[in-house]
């Protein structure tokens, strides 16, 4: 019969922690005196009988104030004690290893069967009356940010920054601050970011954005360099 420290038997919460003290030689930490260990059932096999167990890799505690504060962080799974981890004098290691795991697994197996149980019995009561749909009639899509000049400009910069790797955004952008400002040419850095030109399209970008703030001697000297970089231009 398993030793619960926290939790109900009769309701387990299929999370549970087990703990035992230390005596004597440690193999997982010469100065822990207490070992965790951490099982989770899942019951999303209920219906099949099928009650899949993650165990996570033993931990060491120097002290028991340590594992208090563990439970601060936890007040949700159970908790139940293990006979003290002992290797009896004369006993190979190994063995005594193998021992405890044999017997560590009768109780994850102990466990699992309390959760069963409890599970079954919660199946029988469950409502078959209406449930809110799963699935609704509109689309499940998240909202964007509102696009302004801000956002646009801040699109393309952090598209070119990534290396063009969303298009996407950078298309929804550059076509916002065409619609809005036909006066900034945005054909020009449209057609050097389809080449994943980085340079030119900065520049482009950094004209527009002189241009807008009415910096235009800022502007005008941005555009000296875009045609010595590209006389095309």
């Amino acid at each position: 019969m398993l030793e619960f420290y926290r939790g109900n038997p009769e309701a387990p919460s299929g999370s549970l922690l087990f703990y035992c003290r230390v005596r004597g030689p440690n193999p997982f930490a010469p100065d822990a005196k207490l070992l965790i260990c951490h099982v989770v059932v899942s019951y999303l096999g209920v219906r099949s009988n099928n009650f899949p167990v993650v165990v996570f890799p033993p931990s060491a505690l120097d002290a028991e104030q340590e594992f208090y504060d563990l439970l601060e962080l936890d007040e949700e799974s159970d908790v139940v004690r293990l006979e003290d981890f002992e290797i009896p004098e004369g006993k190979a290691e190994s063995d005594y290893m193998n021992e405890r795991l044999e017997r560590f697994n009768d109780r994850v197996y102990e466990y699992v069967e309390m959760y069963r149980k409890q599970l079954d019995k919660k199946l029988k009561r469950v409502s078959s009356g209406l449930k809110d749909p799963l699935f609704p009639d509109q689309p499940l899509l998240i909202p964007g940010p509102t696009m302004d000049d801000n956002t646009a400009i801040q699109s393309i910069e952090q598209c070119i920054r990534d290396g063009f790797s969303d298009k996407q955004s950078l298309t929804h952008a550059i076509d916002f601050l065409k619609t809005k400002h036909p006066q900034l040419d945005m054909i020009n850095l449209e057609a050097a970011a389809k080449q994943d030109d980085v340079q030119l399209s900065s520049l482009y970008l950094d004209k527009f954005k002189a241009i807008l703030a009415e910096k235009y001697e800022d502007a005008a000297r941005i555009q000296v360099q875009i045609r010595n970089f590209n006389p095309a231009g």
